[in-house]
């Protein structure tokens, strides 16, 4: 999946929380792609403090707001319903990412983009989309897609 993003051009990895160890932060950090993330419900607070050898990556303990390209973010895991929503009723925030229910999704409510990438690591087969997945999101375009990781390949599929 790393080698996919780097042959896409993607300029920064967001990262919606379960990272759930320090072996995937190192293996992300080791892409040398400017990172953004948030802890999850399954991960520990130490993890904030294995980013120090890597300037290039950012790790908050529950949410970050940031801008790029002139667009701003809000992430948070999703645990956190009182959190989501103050980012969800923030006028200034255009787009909102969070993953705790594993399930992809793109919405789009109050001038807002809501994306769920869904799981790189896998979970069990749902109705509501693939077993593993990440999103891409366009800044210029505001536009996001989910891929879908399978058997290897990678397909882009909007829900």
């Amino acid at each position: 999946m790393l080698r996919d993003l780097v042959e896409r051009g993607v300029t920064t990895l967001v990262h919606c929380g379960d990272w759930t160890s320090v072996s995937l932060l190192e293996l992300i950090a080791q892409s040398q792609i400017p990172t953004l993330g948030v802890l999850g419900n399954n991960d520990p607070y130490d993890l904030v403090d294995a980013t120090e050898p890597w300037p290039h990556v950012r790790l908050e303990t529950d949410s970050l707001i940031f801008t790029i390209d002139g667009v701003t973010i809000g992430l948070t895991h999703g645990h956190d319903s009182r959190l989501l929503k103050a980012l969800y009723d923030n006028p200034k925030i255009q787009a909102v990412f969070s993953g705790h229910t594993h399930e992809p999704a793109i919405e789009h409510q109050n001038n807002q983009l809501l994306l769920n990438p869904g799981t790189c690591g896998g979970r069990q087969k749902s109705i509501n989309g693939p077993s593993a997945s990440y999103a891409l999101f366009e800044t210029t375009t505001q536009q996001a897609e989910i891929i879908e990781i399978e058997s290897g390949k990678v397909n882009g599929k909007s829900y």
